[in-house]
């Protein structure tokens, strides 16, 4: 028989309320006899209302029961001594059970946790705790601020659809150490000169005639740890060639400068001070160099490519670089 049938044939005669608290179920106990009181809850803390607590004493000679309130508080007063087996009951979940010795003139306490079915979400805190720690430098980054008046440009509206600025918002992944960035350029040009080498000539920027090119696979990203930061970016693809052979800045010396860093744009590192005016940047390493607003990398580029011109111009420059904001829109 189980304990809702068992129970309905006494409920007439067996039902007492139990929902008083521990100090006066102490006070209030019979010579003779003791009490006990407890909460049933679900696996997330949360009270379970109206679950049926059944009281049976070993001996077969009694047996109680009660519902729990609307906070979970079941209680038994006035029980005889002796050793009792306590059931938290709900329809559908499995019963709990647990067997208590009862003292003269003393009260007892037993909780129930049920394994509820939809059982609300466990709090942000409490959820947050049963979780595994993960390091703080792969947690994501701490959202900006609604309004922000100390990072540079950062109150300037669509800066990313500026000139020279990628469109790229939010990173897909993204930590607190290390922010990811994959660029993957390619195109199909066609030259009805139909050179016989498929080479064009006359641009800085495009380089073989009637095929699709991989013009720049491009690995890397930036590393931030407190006020430390450094930036990273391999340069594959026909840019990796094409554009130092250009750029005369390099050729200088008897070694081979024009290929010492062809797969590699950017390699940098230094330090961030923000109580500097609006921002203080120190780095040293090799850096793109911008023409106007162009950007070394087509991508970022309205027109995709720059002028002839500014092609011919140095791209890359090596060494130290200091960037002072003075404010939040000017940059030194």
């Amino acid at each position: 028989m189980n304990s809702g049938s068992h129970v309905r044939r006494c409920l007439g005669s067996v039902m007492v309320a139990g929902l008083m608290s521990l100090p006066i179920l102490a006070a209030d106990v019979a010579a003779s006899a003791g009490a006990i009181v407890g909460l049933v809850t679900n696996a997330s803390s949360s009270p379970v209302p109206r679950a049926m607590v059944i009281a049976r004493k070993s001996d077969g000679s009694s047996i109680r029961a009660t519902l729990s309130g609307s906070d979970g508080l079941y209680a038994f007063a006035d029980l005889p001594a002796g050793s009792w087996s306590i059931t938290a009951h709900v329809d559908g979940v499995p019963d709990a059970s647990v067997s208590v010795t009862i003292a003269a003139n003393a009260a007892a306490r037993s909780d129930f946790v049920l394994t509820m079915p939809n059982a609300p979400t466990p709090a942000p805190a409490a959820l947050a705790a049963r979780l595994p720690n993960v390091p703080e430098a792969l947690q994501a980054p701490d959202p900006a601020p609604a309004v922000d008046t100390v990072t540079p440009l950062a109150n300037v509206p669509d800066i990313g659809w500026m000139n020279g600025n990628t469109r790229e918002t939010t990173p897909i992944f993204d930590t607190k150490f290390f922010t990811p960035e994959i660029r993957f350029d390619t195109n199909y040009l066609q030259d009805f000169n139909n050179p016989a080498d498929h080479t064009i000539v006359g641009s800085t920027e495009e380089f073989r005639s009637g095929e699709f090119q991989v013009e720049q696979v491009s690995l890397g990203g930036n590393f931030h740890w407190h006020n430390v930061q450094a930036r990273f970016l391999s340069m594959l693809g026909l840019f990796a060639v094409t554009t130092p052979r250009n750029d005369a800045s390099a050729g200088v010396g008897q070694w081979d400068l024009n290929g010492a860093y062809k797969y590699l744009s950017e390699a940098n590192a230094g330090y961030h001070w923000d109580n500097v005016g609006h921002g203080l940047n120190v780095d040293a390493g090799i850096f793109v160099s911008y023409i106007g607003l162009f950007s070394y990398y087509n991508f970022d580029n309205w027109t995709y490519q720059p002028s002839f011109v500014s092609s011919n111009t140095p791209w890359f420059f090596n060494g130290l670089r200091i960037q002072y904001f003075p404010t939040a829109t000017l940059n030194i």
